[in-house]
Formats: C-alpha cells, sequence, structure tokens
C-alpha cells in the first residue's frame, strides 16, 4: 500500500553506536508495534517473561547495541515494581550477554548488592563488576545524556506505563531548551529531518554547530522525535507531554512541546483517503486571541503550506468567527462522508460539520472550512478539533488537532 499522505517523519541519527527511535527499537527487540514489549504495561503479564528472555537470548537481541538498551529498561522496571520474581527470572538466561543486561537491569532497579552477587556467581567478569559498581540505583538517576539512557527509559515505559520515565525525557529537552546553547528552531528542524534527507540536513546544522555541540542537539532531536511518536501511541506518554505543556506553554520549550503534540495527534493514512488538519487562521467577533497550536512542518504530497495559506485567507478573511481548514489529499477514485466536532478542555463535545466529497477521476488537494463559533470556546485551555473520514473503499480513519485558547 503506498502513502497518500505522511506527516510523522523518521529521524535516523547513529549517536553513540545507537540509534534512538524510541517504541520503533522496542518493536524490533520483540518484532513488531503491536507486540508484548511495547505494549506490556496495558496488559502485565507477568508469566509470560522468561519466554521473551529466552527469546531475546536466541534472536541475539542481548547483544545488539540498538535493541539491547529497551531491554535493560524494561527488565530494571519490572524488577523494581516486582522483587518476589527476580530469582525466578534470573534462573532463565545463560548466556553473557543477557546476564549482563540483566544485572545491569538489577542495578538500575535499586539491587546493586543482589546484580553483583549474580555477576559474581554466574562468572561475570571483574572489569564488568566494576563497572556495576559505577551505576546508580535508579534508573531515573542516570545522566540522560546519549541515546542509549533515553532507549532504557523507553524500555522502562513500555513495562510500567508510568509516566514518570517519558517525564525525565521531557525534563531533560526542556532544560537543554532553556540552557539557550542552540536555537530552538534547530532543535524542531533536527527532529523533523527525513530519513531520506537526513546526512544533508545534518551536514548544515554540523557545519553550524561543530561535532560536539552537534552530537547534544541530535540527541535532543531524537528526544523530540520519540516523545511525539510514542506520543501517538501511547496515551500515558502524550498525557505527560500536556503536563508539561501546561506549565510551559508561552516559553520555547512549550514551543517544541506544541510541535510534539502536533505530531501526535497527525497519522500516516496508507491507501485511504489522506486527511490533515490545521488550523490555518483565527479571528475572533470578540477579539480573544486563539493561538496556532497545530502548527505546519514539511509537507510536500500537500503542495506549498505558504500558499495554501494566502490562497484560503484571501477567500474567507472576512469571516468573524475562527475558520479551522481540513486540508485532504484524496487519491482517484475515492469519496468520503466526513464527520467534525470539537471537545471543549472539559470534555463536552461539539458537533461542527459534516460533508461529503464525491468520486472524482482525479487525485486532488481540497480545502473544506469547518467554521467554529466563539461560543463554542468558552474558556482558556486545549481544544481537540476531532474528524472522522470514511470513503468508498470500506476504510475509516480518524484524525485529531488541538490547539490553545488564551484568556479573553
Amino acid at each position: 500500500m503506498r502513502n497518500i499522505i505522511r506527516i510523522c517523519y523518521v529521524i535516523c541519527i547513529v549517536f553513540a553506536g545507537s540509534v534512538a527511535s524510541g517504541n520503533a527499537i522496542a518493536a524490533d527487540a520483540a518484532g513488531n508495534a503491536k507486540d508484548p514489549f511495547t505494549y506490556f504495561y496495558r496488559s502485565p503479564d507477568l508469566s509470560i517473561i522468561p519466554d521473551m528472555v529466552r527469546k531475546f537470548e536466541a534472536d541475539g537481541s542481548f547483544s545488539k547495541n540498538k535493541v539491547r538498551p529497551p531491554i535493560i529498561g524494561f527488565m530494571a522496571a519490572l524488577f523494581s515494581r516486582h522483587p518476589d520474581q527476580v530469582n525466578h527470572w534470573l534462573s532463565t538466561p545463560t548466556t553473557s550477554h543477557a546476564l549482563t543486561a540483566l544485572a545491569t537491569s538489577l542495578c538500575l532497579a535499586g539491587k546493586k548488592e543482589q546484580a553483583l552477587q549474580v555477576a559474581k556467581r554466574r562468572g561475570l567478569s571483574e572489569e564488568f563488576q566494576t563497572y556495576l559498581t559505577t551505576l546508580p540505583t535508579s534508573l531515573l538517576q542516570l545522566p540522560v545524556n546519549t541515546a542509549s539512557v533515553l532507549d532504557m527509559l523507553w524500555g522502562a515505559s513500555f513495562a510500567t506505563g508510568d509516566r514518570k520515565y517519558p517525564d525525565r525525557i521531557v525534563e531533560t529537552l526542556g532544560q537543554f531548551i532553556e540552557s539557550g546553547r542552540y536555537d530552538v528552531d534547530d532543535i524542531v528542524t533536527i527532529s523533523n529531518i527525513k530519513k531520506d534527507r537526513s546526512r544533508s540536513g545534518n551536514k548544515k546544522l554540523g557545519e553550524k554547530y561543530g561535532k560536539e555541540k552537534f552530537l547534544e542537539l541530535a540527541l535532543a532531536g531524537v528526544a523530540a522525535w520519540a516523545l511525539g511518536s510514542n506520543a501517538k501511541q501511547h496515551a500515558f506518554v502524550r498525557q505527560t507531554v500536556e503536563a508539561r505543556y501546561a506549565s510551559a506553554a508561552k516559553s520555547d520549550f512549550g514551543y517544541v512541546l506544541r510541535r510534539i503534540l502536533f505530531r501526535s495527534s497527525t497519522k500516516t493514512i496508507e491507501d485511504a483517503a489522506g486527511t490533515h488538519f490545521e488550523l490555518i487562521f483565527s479571528k475572533t467577533a470578540d477579539g480573544s486571541a486563539v493561538k496556532k497550536y497545530a502548527e505546519n512542518t514539511e509537507q510536500e504530497s500537500l503542495g506549498d503550506p505558504e500558499i495554501l495559506f494566502s490562497k484560503f485567507k484571501n477567500e474567507y478573511d472576512g469571516n468573524e468567527n475562527i475558520d479551522a481548514v481540513i486540508l485532504l489529499y484524496v487519491r482517484r477514485g475515492t469519496g468520503i462522508t466526513a464527520t467534525v466536532f470539537l471537545e471543549q478542555p472539559n470534555g463536552d463535545r461539539v458537533h461542527l460539520k459534516n460533508f461529503e466529497l464525491a468520486k472524482s477521476g482525479k487525485e486532488r488537494i481540497v480545502l473544506e472550512v469547518v467554521p467554529i463559533a466563539s461560543s463554542d470556546l468558552p474558556a482558556e485551555g486545549i481544544y481537540s478539533l476531532h474528524g472522522t473520514f470514511a470513503d468508498n473503499h470500506d476504510e475509516t480513519v480518524t484524525s485529531t488537532t488541538r490547539f490553545y485558547k488564551n484568556k479573553d
């Protein structure tokens, strides 16, 4: 199936021998994006852990630099939560790669003495035993200065669904942004670089900052990309980002968090009617300010966003209410039936519009105007614009975009 619209971009940055891509690494470790590893926290069945460990041993995951870190974080979180299972789970592995990974997990779960005992009893090297003594006794105490640590935190996130792990990543991203060492737009840029353009994009930023500073910038970009990717798939990650955004909306940090939330609200649609919401502009009768919250990124399949913006604004600028604009890229032979509604900060939903698009013999871009009355925005806060699109190929997709309304 071919992609009709590509909104989510993949950044592939090699950093300290690892590629930080959040759930993508975990999925690689366990098989696919819907496997028991990535979504373990939803139905935590402890009885499958020995089989997971055996699988990771058999497929060499414990020896792969790209896959090992999230497994370490995953097991550290479980060791911490279930100390009564530690001995049982440690009886499964036989290879040195597996034992060193799990001993590291045990140390980061606050059980350093037990980790050292395991290392000595199972004949692990003295060098490794010395390494264990240098580790903190909590995963959350590790400095987030490599992609491997990011992946450990994502592994712990998938094991538990506990917001404290992604929040550590958000916190570190905020500290990086607030240091003022980098242009905040460069962080957004590097987190949006497409896989097929990563070399040229990285080269420009590398020339601007130099190798050492670029690697630090790359880590921040990877953290931002992974937060957006995982917020799309895991509600607790999105809630973590939203909570931080609520207290940082007007800062550079808030700007980056808005982009993360936007990325997590959009979807890559395959072989279906491509849909994308964007709040193009706002104008209310009472003069209240509505911030542009769903911000456009590069979208070549939709044409130049600035041109679309200008054409729409010139045509509809006389409207006194807010106009949300749905950009649709519709494939040939596709008809669409759509329903759009607004969710207010208190959870109430307001139906806004139904519309239909007839089949056409060609692919086309459609701009559909959805008026939002100022009375539909009664309070300050985050609003969600939802659309459900059914096509004549028996496929249904849903898109969501959010925007923040200031006090009147």
